[in-house]
């Protein structure tokens, strides 16, 4: 959290939890990623500082990294494959705002 991001992060084995600090209570676990999720996919859209911690949930946390500028060199090459990851992008962001809307309506 914090950090100037960089890359994406896809899970490859094992689980990663994710974490927002908070002054009054120290801290939040916002989700556990499973295998095959995705994060730190903002930073392709919008380079700004990550605004979570990630943290291995047990042993065996794997990740795969995907620097920013190796994706845009592939970019470059195959804008097929730029539309197909910025749609699926788009739906990833979408989904977890309607997890956000559906939490705040909740609480």
């Amino acid at each position: 959290e914090g950090d100037r991001g960089d890359a994406l992060f896809i899970v490859e084995a094992g689980a990663v939890d994710l974490y927002q600090k908070r002054e009054e209570d120290g801290g939040v676990k916002l989700a556990t990623l499973p295998v095959g999720a995705v994060m730190g996919e903002v930073t392709l859209v919008h380079i700004e500082s990550r605004s979570a911690t990630a943290i291995a949930a047990g042993e065996g946390a794997e990740v795969v990294v995907i620097k920013n500028i190796d994706l845009a060199a592939l970019f470059m090459e195959d804008r097929e494959l730029l539309v197909v990851i910025l749609l699926n992008i788009t739906r990833i962001l979408s989904k977890r705002l309607r997890g956000a809307d559906l939490r705040l309506t909740v609480s």
